[in-house]
């Protein structure tokens, strides 16, 4: 018999086949998902909202819905949460931040509503760094991570990371500007895709940056994250990003044959990952190998001037959106966002032109590099999570803002709007996650999960679970 944990951590696409094949009930599964929210919230602050009453109603129609026959949607009575960014209609939708507390949409966002159509109960929102902008707002406080309480989750995805890992929900969805999907998946040990710009719809997610900002799910296996994805691809009336492009079945993709695939693996001398991480990575890249692929080691290509690029843009068009606010409610923001936003007023337009042309000369550069190979690998960062420290100063500028350094090389992917995951690739002696990345292509998602699904297949992390209980 299944026990509450076992329950807990089932993978997404076994938890919608349970459901279908009478195994197990959705009201089961929300249960738990409530439940573990509710005990272990103490400890990881991972989220804002819960959502009780409406989410075990919704489990209850799934349930009565399969039991009817006919038609059921493919994550038919699944729990799921979403960063709270995603607008939820009649729930509050605060983006960790106290301008927006008290603020309850009359709609759903896209994603909310396809999830929905998909078959998924939603149970809750998760918390997060301040309008997804690098910084924790004390009214909510920072998410801990479940493998070491002490240690970060990273941002801004920060609560979703640590509910996915702690086995709250069999899948969540989160946003990624400058790595903030794969970032906090690296850390907590579970699979993070930022998907191609356009894949995803962004009509109803509060924005950071509308050029720069993807949504994408985050879950503890790569066949969840496929699956999540194709509950939530495709084009859209309401955001004109949103590209109109048919919608692949990524599950199909995972065949574990990278026959024929070129792999270009990208090191920067500059910034040396730690031995542990450096090990880890070359593991990924041998069973890359042993699965079919061929690998080529290149130099990180216009990394530095990318990066710099990606953060005159952000500052000009987070400002723009909270221009406002910042006028009139200064002191309602966590004091490093609103000098970071203050900042980015006073950027000169032409700075911000600037960036847009070196960001068409780096997107020209990534396009030719994708001629010759198919996929690009690397650490999705240096090393494992930090130790969490004290509330930041506020944050320098003039380039020197410490968002530069956490972007490292996951935000090159934002700027040219590469589809990019984050997967799991062991862990340190201490316990803590390591991780890889993989980027491929505009709108080849299936490849880069598939390979993925290699690096997962040898990294022996599945079914690993954090000590929390």
């Amino acid at each position: 018999m299944a026990t509450e944990q076992d329950l807990a951590y089932l993978p997404l696409v076994e938890a919608a086949r349970r459901i279908r094949d009478g195994e197990v009930t959705s009201r089961q599964l929300t249960e738990v998902a409530l439940e573990r929210a509710h005990r272990l919230e103490p400890q990881l602050n991972a989220f804002i909202t819960l959502m009780d009453e409406a989410a075990l109603a919704d489990a209850d129609a799934a349930d009565r819905r399969r039991a009817a026959g006919g038609a059921r949607p493919p994550l038919l009575g699944v729990p799921v949460a979403l960063k709270d960014l995603y607008d939820t209609a009649g729930e509050r939708t605060t983006a960790g931040a106290r301008i927006y507390r008290d603020r309850v949409p009359a709609r759903d966002s896209t994603v909310t509503a396809r999830l929905r159509a998909a078959g998924a109960v939603i149970f809750g929102k998760n918390n997060m760094l301040e309008f997804a902008y690098g910084e924790v707002h004390p009214d909510y406080g920072p998410a801990h991570n479940p493998w070491n309480l002490a240690h970060s989750t990273g941002g801004s995805s920060s609560g979703t990371g640590a509910a996915v890992a702690a086995g709250i929900g069999q899948g969540n969805m989160g946003s990624d500007t400058g790595g903030s999907i794969r970032q906090p998946a690296a850390w907590c040990g579970i699979v993070g895709l930022k998907p191609t710009y356009g894949r995803v719809s962004r009509a109803g997610v509060v924005p950071l940056s509308w050029s720069l900002d993807h949504c994408g799910p985050m879950t503890r296996t790569v066949a969840d994250c496929a699956a999540m994805l194709a509950a939530v691809a495709g084009c859209d009336p309401a955001d004109p990003t949103a590209a109109d492009r048919p919608v692949d079945d990524y599950v199909a993709a995972l065949t574990g044959d990278l026959r024929g695939v070129r792999i270009a693996r990208l090191a920067d001398e500059a910034r040396a990952a730690t031995p542990e991480t450096e090990r880890a990575t070359q593991a990924a890249l041998a069973a890359m190998r042993a699965a079919g692929a061929s690998v080529t080691e290149l130099p990180w290509p216009d990394l530095d001037d990318g990066s710099v690029a990606l953060m005159a843009i952000l500052y000009a068009e987070a400002s723009s959106f909270h221009e406002e606010w910042i006028r009139t409610r200064p002191g309602d923001y966590a004091e490093p966002t609103r000098a970071r936003l203050e900042a980015g007023l006073r950027l000169p337009a032409i700075d911000y032109l600037r960036a847009q042309r070196v960001r068409a000369a780096v997107g020209r550069r990534y396009a030719e590099l994708m001629t010759r190979f198919d996929l690009l690998v690397s650490p999705t960062g240096r090393g494992p999570a930090p130790r969490m420290g004290p509330p930041q100063d506020a944050p320098r500028t003039g380039g020197g803002d410490r968002l530069l350094g956490a972007i490292g090389w996951t935000g090159i992917f934002d700027l040219t709007g590469m589809p990019a995951v984050s997967v799991p690739s062991g862990f340190t002696a201490d316990g803590l996650p390591l991780a890889v990345q993989i980027a491929g292509r505009p709108f080849a998602e299936g490849a880069v999960l598939r390979a993925a699904g290699v690096v997962e297949a040898a990294a022996g992390t599945l079914g690993r679970r954090p000590p929390l209980e």
